[in-house]
This record gives C-alpha cells, sequence and structure tokens, in this order.
C-alpha cells in the first residue's frame, strides 16, 4: 500500500513540476527567467532604469542561456528621460519577442544586428513609440513569420516605407505604421511575399498604394487598410488577389476609383467601404462574388436598384445613411424577396418618414409601382430574357451577352465582329461571352486578360547523345546474362563440387585400406617345409634308430610363438603407428 502512495505522490510532483512556472530571479542582473511548461526559458526584462540601452540586459539574459526562447521587454526606462536603444543581438536561440508598454520614453530606437531563428515578434501593450533604424530593419529576420502590433496602441515609426520582401516565411503581418517620408505603399515592401496569408496595416498613415505594390501576394486572404489616407484607387490595384476573400477600406478618404480598380477580385466576399463620404457607387458594382456589404456613414441620400441586379450573391448590406425615401427608392420595400437584409438604413426625409427603415411600405404607399414592377415581380419576362426597371416602368431584356433577334427571342451574341471583341489578337466567341487568345511565343498577361505578352522561349531540355544510351545498354545486357548464367549453373556447380569431394575422399580411403591388407600378410607370412615327393623315405632298424638319438647332445627348447598372436600383436603395432589405418577408420566408405 506504501508503494502506491509512493507512486501517487512521484506522478503528482512531476505533473505539477510540468505544468508551473519556476521563477529564478536575479535582480542584480536586471532580468528574470522562468520555466515555462515544456521546460524552455522565458526572459523577462522589465523595470529597468538604464542610461540609454537595454542592450547590454538583453545579451546577458541570452548569452548564457541556450534554453531561452521567448523573450519579452517591457517598462523599462532611460535615465537622461529621452530615447531608449534596443539592439537586436539575441543569438540562435530566441524565437519570441515581446516588446511593449514604455511609455516615459520618447521613443525605443530598433537596431537589428543578429536574430537568425526569430520566429516571431510582437509590439504590445499601449502607448510604445518604436523608430526603426533602417528600412531593412525587419529584413535582418530571415525567419519570421508573425509581425504584430495591431490594436496595441503601439505606432512604428519610419522615415522611409519599411521592406519586408526578404521574409518569405512571413504569413500574418500586422502593423501600425507612420511613415515621416512618402506615404506611399510602395512595391518595395510586400510585393512577392507568396506565404503572407493576413496583411493588416489599420491606423497607418498610406495614402496611395503603387501600382504593383501588391503584386504577388497569390495566397493573400485578408487585407486591412482600415483608417489610413488613401485618396485614390489606381487600375488593377487588387488584380494579383485572386484568393483575397476579406477586404476593408473603412475610413479612408477615397475620392476617385478607376472603374477597374477592383478587377481581379473574382472570390471575395467580404468589402467594408463604410466611412468614405465621397466614394462612387460605380465601382461596387465590380464585386460580383460579395455577400457581406458595408456602404453605411459614406453620405449617401440614395441608392438605386441595380446594386440588388447585379450583386446576385449579396446577402447582407449595412446602410446607415441619411437617405431620402421618394418613390426612386420603392425597390428597397420588395429587397426581402431576393434574400437580401438591409441592415442600419433609416429615412431622414420625406418628415413623415422620419426613423423609418427605407423598406418600410407605408413609404411608397402613394408611389407608383409600375416604375418597381419588376421587384415586386408583377411582370413575368420570358425564360431567356431578365427584367429590368426603367425611369418610365419596367421592360424585359436579353441578358449580356446576347442581342435581341427579329422573332423576338435572345441569341449569342458575336463580340469579336467588333473591334476583334477588344482582344490583342485572337478572339473566339463562346455562348453568351467571348475569350482571348494568343498566338504562339505569347501569354497572356496576368493583369489584363485582353492583353498578350511575349512568352520566354524556354530551355532545350538536356539530351544524352545515342551512343550513351547504346553502351549503358549492351553493359545492361552483359550484366543481366550473367547474373542469369550463375543462377542456372549455381546448383550444378554445387553437386559437381560435391561429388569431386567424396571420389577423392573414396581414392584416399581405398589406397590406404590396401597398404594396411599388404603389411598385414608380410607380417604373417611364416616359412613352411615342403615335403619333396622325389625323395625316398628309408626305413631304420629301431634299434639302430634309438642307438643313435641317444648319442645326440642334449638341445634346450626352443619357445616358438604362436602365429596367430604374433599376427595380432604386429596388426595392433602398424595400426597404432600408422596415421592411415587411423584415418581410415574414422572414414565412412
Amino acid at each position: 500500500m506504501s508503494r502506491i502512495y509512493i507512486i501517487l505522490f512521484i506522478q503528482l510532483f512531476c505533473y505539477n513540476l510540468a505544468f508551473s512556472q519556476i521563477a529564478i530571479c536575479s535582480n542584480d542582473a536586471g532580468f528574470c527567467l522562468q520555466y515555462n511548461a515544456t521546460n524552455y526559458l522565458n526572459c523577462y526584462i522589465n523595470n529597468n532604469t538604464v542610461t540609454n540601452s537595454v542592450t547590454a540586459l538583453l545579451r546577458n539574459c541570452t548569452s548564457n542561456n541556450t534554453l531561452v526562447h521567448t523573450l519579452n521587454v517591457f517598462k523599462n526606462y532611460a535615465s537622461t528621460g529621452g530615447d531608449l536603444l534596443i539592439e537586436f543581438d539575441l543569438g540562435p536561440g530566441i524565437q519570441n519577442l515581446h516588446l511593449g508598454n514604455n511609455a516615459d520614453n520618447d521613443y525605443i530606437r530598433l537596431k537589428s544586428v543578429n536574430a537568425p531563428e526569430l520566429t516571431y515578434l510582437r509590439f504590445s501593450y499601449v502607448q510604445g513609440r518604436f523608430f526603426l533604424d533602417s528600412n531593412d530593419f525587419f529584413n535582418n529576420f530571415p525567419k519570421l513569420k508573425t509581425i504584430s502590433s495591431s490594436y496595441s496602441g503601439s505606432f512604428i515609426f519610419s522615415t522611409e516605407t519599411p521592406s519586408f520582401t526578404n521574409l518569405q516565411f512571413l504569413t500574418n503581418l500586422e502593423l501600425q505604421l507612420y511613415v515621416l517620408g512618402d506615404k506611399t505603399l510602395t512595391v518595395d515592401m510586400v510585393s512577392g511575399l507568396e506565404n503572407l496569408v493576413n496583411l493588416d496595416l489599420t491606423n497607418s498613415n498610406f495614402e496611395k498604394i503603387a501600382a504593383n505594390a501588391l503584386k504577388g501576394l497569390s495566397n493573400l486572404t485578408t487585407l486591412s487598410l482600415h483608417e489610413n489616407r488613401i485618396e485614390q484607387l489606381d487600375d488593377d490595384v487588387f488584380s494579383d488577389l485572386n484568393s483575397l476573400e476579406d477586404l476593408n477600406l473603412e475610413g479612408n478618404d477615397i475620392k476617385t476609383a478607376s472603374v477597374k480598380a477592383f478587377d481581379g477580385l473574382e472570390n471575395v466576399t467580404t468589402v467594408d467601404l463604410s466611412k468614405n463620404p465621397t466614394f462612387s457607387l460605380e465601382n461596387i458594382l465590380a464585386f460580383k462574388s460579395v455577400k457581406k456589404l458595408y456602404l453605411n456613414n459614406n453620405g449617401y441620400t440614395f441608392l438605386g436598384p441595380e446594386i440588388l441586379q447585379q450583386l446576385t450573391n449579396l446577402e447582407i448590406l449595412y446602410l446607415d445613411n441619411p437617405f431620402n425615401c421618394n418613390c426612386k427608392m420603392q425597390w428597397a420595400a420588395f429587397v426581402s424577396q431576393y434574400g437580401v437584409t438591409i441592415n442600419g438604413a433609416l429615412c431622414e426625409n420625406p418628415i413623415l418618414g422620419i426613423g423609418l427603415p427605407i423598406t418600410s411600405f407605408e413609404l411608397y404607399s402613394e408611389c407608383d409601382n409600375e416604375q418597381f414592377s419588376c421587384f415586386n415581380k408583377s411582370i413575368s419576362c420570358p425564360d431567356d430574357k431578365l427584367c429590368q426597371n426603367t425611369v418610365d416602368g419596367s421592360e424585359c431584356i436579353c441578358p449580356e451577352g446576347y442581342m435581341e433577334n427579329a422573332k423576338g427571342n435572345c441569341e449569342d451574341r458575336n463580340e469579336c465582329i467588333i473591334d476583334n471583341g477588344g482582344c490583342m489578337q485572337t478572339c473566339m466567341n463562346t455562348v453568351g461571352g467571348y475569350e482571348c487568345l494568343c498566338k504562339d511565343g505569347y501569354k497572356m498577361s496576368r493583369n489584363n486578360r485582353k492583353k498578350c505578352v511575349v512568352s520566354p522561349t524556354p530551355s532545350p531540355p538536356t539530351t544524352i547523345p545515342f551512343y550513351c544510351h547504346l553502351i549503358f545498354f549492351i553493359w545492361a545486357l552483359i550484366v543481366t546474362v550473367i547474373l542469369v548464367l550463375a543462377c542456372l549453373l549455381f546448383p550444378f556447380i554445387v553437386r559437381f563440387c560435391l561429388f569431386m569431394k567424396v571420389k577423392k575422399e573414396r581414392q584416399r580411403a581405398r589406397k590406404t585400406v590396401s597398404v594396411i591388407s599388404i603389411r598385414n600378410e608380410e607380417e604373417s607370412n611364416v616359412p613352411s617345409v615342403i615335403p619333396d615327393e622325389s625323395l625316398e623315405v628309408k626305413e631304420v632298424p629301431q634299434e639302430k634308430a634309438s642307438k643313435e638319438y641317444q648319442q645326440l647332445p642334449a638341445e634346450e627348447p626352443v619357445d616358438v610363438p604362436d602365429s596367430s598372436e604374433g599376427k595380432g600383436k604386429g596388426y595392433q603395432q602398424l595400426a597404432s603407428e600408422d596415421p592411415i589405418t587411423e584415418s581410415v577408420e574414422n572414414t565412412s566408405l
């Protein structure tokens, strides 16, 4: 039971250690280190009074602590009361940097030196006034992904428009920039940042967007130029923003906008043009895909029915303006039939209608409904025609790209007949429209779908000479044949080798046996007396024989060994002395 309590105590201790912050502070050093949940260090440089720079504190905090990933610099003051200098010599470990709330300084001057791994930079809290040492300040942080200061009250001051073109990993840029020089959003600022998704320059002081300033931002989905001082929009200024979904131009002073200013915004769904008192309604009709449109506080007193006729995807329309609700505004009473919601649109005229929504039917009770018969659907048109309201009433017309023939029906209009459809080279008519094509050696311009530009000649593909192919083929064929033959002959070669080995062993064994047999015969060969039949046996008389025998001298008996015993001993001695015999006995014949 005690073991269980010990294990639970250890687990609880480890859990608290992992998810709590353990402070290691040094008041003398001017900074504080804290472990975060991932066991990396957060460094805080707060509430320090220095001569005019906190650069030394930054180096002390990061130079000896390789685990420091986040650096926070808040509420530091220059004892002289002037500017506070921060040099970004951060070392390779710092990935996140937070700056802010240094209100008692005139400016916080930022100088970039070294921050190779910095990915997140935030100018946070209120009343921070930062001054960049050069317009290339941000380009020295090549791995930056997010730069943020919006809605924090921190303004970034610069003598020129800062550049971000080297930040190829940048996805989110939110800055409140105050440019002291030319207040133009230039090409050198953000053009070419293919990974940029969100561009927010709210509360900056830009007055103009240069041509091609937003070129190459193919993945940008949100663009906010809210509360700037933009006065005009030129041709194709947004033409490269094919992925843009949210466009915010609120609070500018747009007086003139080219008819083609919004060309290319095919996927935009939310457009905010509010608080632009002199913005022309003609440009609004370019947003064919818009679903939510803000036109409030623009000083409009009248709005025609075209906004509903041409913006067929519109769902919500914000119209908080002082409208004059006369009979020309009667179309607003029928907007609900088109699935459109109008918010904040109240009448200021006539007197009896003050404060009423422009969609109220009682405002138009004395008006001639014939003028807006298309909206109240009192007139029906054939399937191939559209209903259009006119000053005198309404009429059925053919849609764009079609024309009425002699029988009164709509047929395709050949736009290529007149001035080649405006195409630079080739015009191809299609049903309900047309398409411009380019000849060989040319390609369609990205900014103008009717213009052809010279296509760069592609370099010829690198070819390998024929003899190289032939040599490689022959070499591959030889190797293949060798491998196939080796696979086929391998079993036979193995069997042949085994056969020769067995044969050799048998010959050696037979030779050994032959030698042993010869030696055994030599040792066992005892000489024998063979009687000669030619000799004549003579009988000797017994008495004479016994007498002669008695006269012989006595001889010692001779011990003749047994032939079989000698044979065995000799065989054993031979076998023990001959190594060949020993090998034969151990060899399986």
